[in-house]
């Protein structure tokens, strides 16, 4: 009778600096007998899977006499049964193996295979990488070279937030998140003004920055993998930042995980009177995840750090930001969407 066993799964944490990552293994077995034509399997009892996560903190940096900034200051690793990437293999049809990951996450992952021994396939890979999205994704296949004689495969993998490719762009512009014409007041840390802070009153809106991806929402109180704490909508963008907007307890409209935003959309009414706080923040593999800085319009073109907007300028959603990242077909929903929708 013909075999194929499928080993468990081991879980490994390494800590390297900076960086985090969730290392597991698997191996599969397939020995031929010719003198038999069924197939069966039998499979391992896999390994309690474990993940990553970051927990979320704030601390207090003063820079300058004027305001003071709270910063996105640290994200650390704990356990805590989360398991937002899993890898399995797909093996019904003959002489192939699917590799198949999932993401149960709007947040990207960056998952590694390392091969530690390949016998009979047709080709050799000491290594393959691939972006893991929401869903599940057939990765690649690996076909045996001779069916008849059996094949052997044992690897490692492991996975990390975030895509090493995307490059921040420190120069682009965010809208400020409050009605167009008003006054932005900001938010105090004591007789400190706070860095990228607004203040918002009960039954007010706010506005989206920048279009991007609902990866998480304020009020959300299920227990997922986020960054941020539960008073917090977080909104990826396409330069892998995710722009946090703290200090929201609920409110939102109409939002759910992984629907697109765009500049000037309306995300949540706020219940009660808050103090809204911006982070911006580069997703990457860190135990420390940088804070970015942000630039608001001060005109159609041009953009201004925070202390030459709060409490001086009207809030302007200029139109050439709104589209600036917007496909040809978004652009043209928009234009046949305009005027029926209130802003």
């Amino acid at each position: 009778m013909t075999t194929v066993r499928t080993g468990g799964f081991t879980d490994r944490f390494f800590r390297f600096p900076g960086f985090v990552l969730n290392l597991k293994s698997g191996c599969l077995n397939f020995n031929s007998n010719k003198n038999m034509d069924r197939l069966s399997f039998s499979s391992g009892t896999a390994a309690k899977c474990s993940v990553f996560c970051f927990v979320f903190a704030m601390v207090p940096l003063m820079v300058s006499g004027q305001f003071a900034d709270y910063e996105t200051s640290f994200y650390s690793s704990r356990l805590d049964g989360f398991d937002p990437v899993k890898l399995s293999t797909d093996q019904r049809e003959t002489g192939v193996v699917k590799f198949i990951a999932t993401n149960d996450t709007y947040y990207p992952f960056t998952l590694k295979i390392i091969f530690r021994k390949m016998d009979n396939f047709t080709v050799a890979y000491r290594s393959k990488e691939a972006i893991v999205t929401f869903g599940s994704h057939n990765l690649f296949d690996l076909k045996v070279a001779d069916p008849e004689s059996g094949y052997s495969l044992d690897y490692d993998f492991s996975y990390a937030v975030g895509r090493p490719a995307k490059v921040p762009a420190t120069d682009f512009i965010y809208l400020v998140p409050l009605k167009p014409g008003s006054i932005p007041a900001g938010g105090k840390q004591g007789d400190k003004g706070i860095v990228n802070s607004f203040l918002i009153q009960g039954g007010d809106t706010v506005y989206c920055c920048r279009k991007g991806i609902v990866v998480a929402l304020p009020g959300d109180t299920r227990t997922i993998f986020r960054l941020s704490g539960k008073n917090a909508l977080e909104i990826l963008h396409d330069d892998g930042t995710i722009m946090i907007y703290n200090g929201l307890a609920g409110g939102s409209i109409n939002l759910i995980p992984g629907m697109t935003v765009y500049p000037g959309d309306p995300l949540v009414v706020v219940p009660f009177t808050t103090t809204l706080v911006l982070h911006l923040i580069q997703l990457l593999p860190a135990e420390q995840l940088p804070l970015l800085p942000i630039l608001y319009p001060s005109d159609e073109f041009t953009g201004a750090q925070y202390s030459r907007i709060v409490g001086r300028t009207e809030v302007i959603h200029p139109e050439s930001i709104i589209i600036k990242e917007m496909t040809p077909r978004e652009i043209k929903q928009r234009i046949r969407n305009e005027g029926k929708k209130p802003r």
